[in-house]
């Protein structure tokens, strides 16, 4: 197995209730993502782990794997590398180990399968790479050098060599909510990032990630241009 695409879908989310599921347009949140991994061709297998059945049973109508877990593996604390590690738990009692595991958030519906299919052929052009991570470029007002920080009642700037000039300003990155990560076997074991960590950028557009009630009318109106 080349690619294993997991899709970590929790169902008890305090910010939207039944986010996962919720409908937008006529179809679940979740089934952007599944029919974004189901048009990679380059992915060998799609799984969607979650503790919630209802969830499960929804991603029972497609050609792809459920795996049950614990409800200990489903709080708000929980991060995302247990969850790949219970899957890959599941895989290896079936004799199949993936060569690289691709995370999908399925809060992230504008990321489609053209972006996957690029990110993967961006994946295994580097060859001594171990993790590539989605982000976009944040604003230059969100860059170290415009950061404040209130000390005392006033405030003062986070970095004392400070650059206004937004030309003469470094690029900085932010991952967006994990819309596509993939990492190497057997690296992903043990992490989920490993030192020689690849980019893939995405425009603001594609890496809306639904967190709260505010991204989901965002992501409406998206929708409604986007027809």
């Amino acid at each position: 197995m080349n690619y294993l695409a997991v899709i970590p879908a929790r169902g008890g989310s305090k910010t939207i209730k039944n986010k996962n599921l919720v409908k937008i347009n006529g179809q679940p949140l979740i089934r952007y993502t599944l029919d974004a991994a189901l048009k990679c061709k380059k992915i060998s297998e799609i799984c969607v782990s979650s503790e919630d059945s209802k969830i499960l049973d929804y991603c029972k109508k497609f050609p792809i794997t459920t795996i049950k877990r614990p409800k200990n593996l489903a709080k708000d604390s929980t991060p995302t590398h247990p969850v790949i590690k219970h899957c890959l738990k599941f895989y290896k009692k079936l004799k199949k180990v993936p060569k690289n595991v691709i995370i999908l958030q399925p809060t992230s519906p504008l990321r489609n399968f053209k972006h996957i299919n690029k990110a993967i052929t961006k994946f295994e052009k580097y060859k001594n790479c171990e993790t590539l991570v989605s982000c976009s470029q944040i604003p230059h007002n969100f860059e170290p050098n415009s950061l404040m920080i209130e000390k005392n009642g006033f405030l003062h700037f986070v970095k004392k060599k400070k650059i206004f000039n937004k030309h003469k300003k470094k690029k900085f990155f932010a991952r967006n909510g994990a819309a596509i990560y993939i990492t190497k076997y057997p690296l992903i074991k043990k992490k989920i990032f490993g030192s020689k960590i690849l980019k893939f950028e995405m425009d603001e557009y594609s890496s809306i990630d639904i967190d709260n009630l505010y991204d989901l009318k965002i992501f409406e109106l998206f929708m409604k241009h986007y027809k």
